[in-house]
């Protein structure tokens, strides 16, 4: 996986989980009948945009989008569904703009198996079917999609201040198992920490450790990002981030200190809608 791929695992964690907090709060049990399965109470709609620099720290020359539409289930207080569709593009100068269907993703999610009240800690649990619509990438990336297990923990340590650790283990459906540097599976954990600020503002920090794993354990791809986020709240549905980030260490089998990292700081805008 490239790294920079990596860039918005955490701001898309931030966002979709406030885009989540406006949806109804209104407690739905398991549907028992054809009105209750298609109670319009349970569906929920949202559109994000992420527009992220090319090039580096002080020549930026260009931009690439990242625009995502989320289709949400409630099944009862604690199952959801959520039916993803991302589109990609790149705004560069001498570079035909082209948007392309990057990929479709179907998730499961288990909220409140623990909560801090009774447990000290919250914690819920997903797994996603996620396939790449785009051919030019299955093709490079040797894969149809991968099969992604999550587990999230959060705590709340006070009115201002939370903590979060997600863990994320994929596993990759192989177009070509004779091709043995294709990436098998990957491990990704993030780790949060959250400033609640006034005039609906938060501020996070986040640090992301991925490794990816192939057939002969040789040139795996491995890196450790850092992001500083800024959010808010414009309105009940409009939601906003900006977010700076880098990747001190990357490397092949070994993380290796990168020391010009911030001199390739990637700045990231980011605008969420949530429509009901």
């Amino acid at each position: 996986m490239n790294t920079n791929k990596l860039k918005s695992f955490a701001s898309l964690v931030l966002v979709i989980t406030s885009i989540s907090a406006l949806a109804n709060t209104q407690t739905l049990n398991a549907p028992k009948s054809l009105s209750e399965l298609i109670n319009k109470d349970r569906f929920g709609l949202a559109a994000s945009s992420y527009n992220s620099t090319i090039g580096t720290t002080d020549n930026i020359d260009g931009v690439s989008q990242l625009n995502i539409v989320n289709l949400y289930y409630t099944i009862s207080d604690k199952d959801s569904l959520r039916w993803q569709n991302q589109v990609t593009g790149t705004f560069q100068k001498d570079v035909d703009t082209n948007f392309t269907h990057a990929k479709t993703i179907l998730k499961y999610t288990r909220s409140g198996i623990l909560n801090q009240e009774e447990h000290g800690l919250n914690m819920s649990a997903a797994f996603e079917k996620r396939y790449i619509t785009d051919p030019s990438a299955r093709v490079d990336g040797n894969a149809y999609g991968h099969n992604r297990l999550s587990t999230s923990f959060s705590r709340k340590v006070n009115d201002k201040f939370s903590l979060g650790a997600t863990m994320f283990l994929a596993l990759n459906d192989i177009r070509d198992s004779k091709v043995k540097t294709t990436t098998r599976n990957y491990f990704l954990g993030i780790l949060s920490q959250s400033l609640s600020l006034p005039k609906n503002l938060s501020l996070t920090f986040f640090q992301e450790v991925f490794k990816a794993n192939n057939s002969i354990d040789l040139d795996e791809s491995a890196s450790m990002t850092f992001n500083v986020d800024l959010s808010g709240s414009a309105t009940e549905k409009l939601g906003y981030n900006f977010t700076v980030y880098s990747t001190p260490l990357s490397g092949k089998d070994n993380l290796k200190y990168q020391d010009d990292f911030y001199e390739n700081l990637t700045y990231e805008f980011g605008l969420n809608y949530r429509a009901f």
